[in-house]
This record gives C-alpha cells, structure tokens and sequence, in this order.
C-alpha cells in the first residue's frame, strides 16, 4: 500500500508529464555539454537516462534480476553521525528543513548550514573515502572551503571532516591553518566488515562509536 500511496503522489506532483515527450527528452540528453559548470552533474544525467529508457542499472555480470532502491548515501551518514554525536551536545543544522542555519553577513543574507557545531568545534560529515589522505590539505578543495567559512563564521578553533573508514589510521590527519589558531582535522568511524551477524555487527559497532567519540573529546 505505501507503494501505491507513494506512485499517487508522484503522479499528482506532477501534472505536467507526458508520456510522449519521453522520447524527445532522452534524445536532447544523450549529448553531454561540454561547459565545466554541468561536469559533475553528468553521472546523474547518466543514471536518469538509464532509468528512462530501462537499462539495467546494477554491478556484476549475474542474469538474476534484482529489484532496489535508490538512496542518499550521504544524507544517511550524516543522520547516522547525528544519533552520536547529539549526546555529545552538537547542534545539527537541517538543510532539506532549513532549519538552524548560520549567517555569513550581518544583514542576515548568505545562509549556511554547518552539518555540526557547538562551542569552538565544527564538523562536517562527508561520505567519502578518505582512508588515502595523510594531509587535510589534500581534501577536495570545495570541501576544505567550505568547513573553513564555517570555521571562520562561528569563530571556532577546530574543523573536522568526519567519514567511514574501512579502518583507523594510525596517525590522525592534522593541519594548522596559517596565521590563524584553528586547525583541521580528518576523523570517521570504523566500519565493522568482521561480523558474523547483525547483533554482533550492532555491538562491534558500539565500541568503534565510543572510540570515535573518545578520540574526538580529545583532539
């Protein structure tokens, strides 16, 4: 029943559709442009053409046919860091909401919103692999921008990127931003890849949660 429920509100949110247009839609997009501005948006614009015109969409080579979802992989890390660290006293600001957003200017006009902060700590909750990056300077420059506005707007001394790590690094990445007396660093959680059930999956994940918390109290 959700599914039918689910298909009824798609189909009165979108009035517009047109069966026979599909056709020309899917032709004007098989062409990529060329312009830096669409580049990232191309792996999205492949998938949607693949949904379109009924490609399979899956891994392996296996002629069984396999029905799933699409999900946000990274806003559901981000809620899943969000049941941690409200413990810990974080205010997590809500985007999709647009909820407990922060001001760049004093006229109350540029609007961001800093996955989590509190008293002179900021976070940023990123579902990428970072297991390759010794330096915090070698993080994508959009990203490093971006938790530095942060860290400047709230007036913080430490910024932390926070990922899913296949496995805890022996060192932890830090770097001191110059002239200045906040430093960034790169953090995450430990994935158990080990376990044998799903309880035993939920309690290996316990204590890799409380040593992510311990190491963070202590940076």
């Amino acid at each position: 029943q959700e599914t039918i429920d689910n298909v009824k509100s798609i189909i009165s949110l979108t009035p517009s559709y047109n069966k026979n247009e599909r056709g020309a839609i899917i032709g004007k997009n098989l062409r990529h442009k060329s312009h830096p501005y669409y580049t990232e948006y191309q792996p999205l614009q492949c998938l949607c053409l693949q949904i379109l015109r009924m490609e399979e969409v899956k891994y392996g080579e296996t002629d069984e046919e396999i029905c799933g979802i699409l999900f946000d992989g990274a806003w559901l890390w981000e809620k899943y860091l969000n049941t941690i660290l409200q413990k810990e006293g974080f205010r997590h600001p809500e985007n999709k909401k647009h909820k407990g957003g922060i001001y760049l200017f004093e006229d109350h006009s540029g609007i961001r919103y800093p996955d989590f902060y509190k008293d002179d700590i900021v976070l940023d909750a990123k579902y990428k692999k970072f297991e390759s990056y010794e330096k915090v300077s070698k993080v994508n420059r959009d990203d490093l921008h971006q938790l530095i506005t942060y860290i400047t707007n709230l007036q913080a001394t430490k910024g932390v990127f926070i990922a899913p790590l296949s496995e805890i690094p022996q060192k932890i990445p830090k770097s001191r931003l110059k002239d200045s007396s906040a430093s960034l660093y790169i953090l995450g959680i430990e994935i158990c890849h080990t376990s044998t059930s799903y309880a035993d999956f939920c309690e290996q994940m316990k204590a890799k949660e409380a040593f992510f918390v311990d190491t963070l109290r202590h940076l």
